[in-house]
């Protein structure tokens, strides 16, 4: 019978013992790397409910201001009655068609050529 030395035992047990180690350490990696991906993924899911649920425009906002006779314009004695200089100043850039009452979609249209 072949005798094993005892330097060869330790060896190999020491090798299982770090590839034991190693492997845990991978699955751990593995399993921190799932928790992050399914934190970002409920982070996204919370981030698209809340954008989903459309908070008031901020021309909705100031037709509720300022619109008084509550046809949904916004027209120009009622910018000036609000005595924002702001609004008065952009007043004429905002109505593009020139019939002096901003709707939603000459302030969005004007929105997106500012930005």
């Amino acid at each position: 019978m072949n005798t094993i030395s005892l330097k060869k035992v330790t060896a190999v047990v020491l090798t299982c013992a770090i590839g034991s180690y190693v492997a845990h350490a991978n699955e751990g990696d593995a399993k921190l790397a799932v928790n992050n991906d399914m934190k970002a993924a409920v982070k996204t899911s919370e981030v698209k409910v809340i954008s989903e649920t459309k908070a008031p425009s901020k021309f909705a906002s100031l037709v509720e201001k300022f619109d008084v006779n509550k046809d949904g314009l916004l027209s120009k004695a009622e910018i000036q009655s609000s005595k924002s200089e702001k609004l008065v100043a952009l007043f004429a850039k905002m109505d593009l068609n020139t019939d002096s009452g901003i709707s939603e979609a000459e302030f969005n249209q004007y929105i997106a050529q500012v930005k």
